[in-house]
């Protein structure tokens, strides 16, 4: 199976594959309502990847403190950005993922760095950026210092 997108750069060796096989490309439909939805240019890295993959789940770091990733398809990116109303909150979040415990991974559409918010906080307009890529959002997950501090 291939390794999906950009967990290969992460390190190989950091990455537990899902229990099945990813999601191929997004239905046209399904991406046009999400780069629509957006409303500004995604992250390249983000767009290449859910144009490759509709979503994906999977673990990255240590076996024994792992963390666990989630890409929502495009559909579900929409649908959970409705319902949070980031859009009608002014917030320039785009919510695109999680830890399956209840922080977000957010994609800043200002300025397209990442960050870590919690799904409560997430329509608040508070949050901190800690992340300029998603490479680098997913290299501190597999390291264990997503949650230590804003990265310089």
């Amino acid at each position: 199976m291939p390794t999906p997108f950009i967990i290969a750069d992460v390190e190989t060796s950091l990455y537990e594959p899902p229990a099945g096989p990813p999601a191929g490309p997004p239905a046209p439909e399904a991406l046009r309502r999400l780069l629509e939805y957006a409303g500004s240019p995604l992250p390249p890295e983000y767009e290449a990847a859910i144009r490759q993959h509709d979503g994906f789940e999977c673990a990255v770091g240590e076996e024994d403190d792992e963390a666990f990733v989630v890409f929502f398809s495009c559909e579900e990116v929409v649908t959970r950005n409705e319902i949070h109303g980031l859009k009608e909150r002014g917030s320039p979040l785009l919510a695109v993922g999680g830890d399956g415990a209840g922080e977000a991974f957010a994609i800043d559409l200002t300025n397209g760095e990442w960050a870590i918010v919690n799904w409560v906080d997430i329509g608040s307009g508070e949050f901190e950026l800690r992340f300029p890529s998603l490479r680098s959002l997913l290299g501190a997950l597999a390291n264990g210092t997503a949650f230590e501090g804003p990265s310089t």
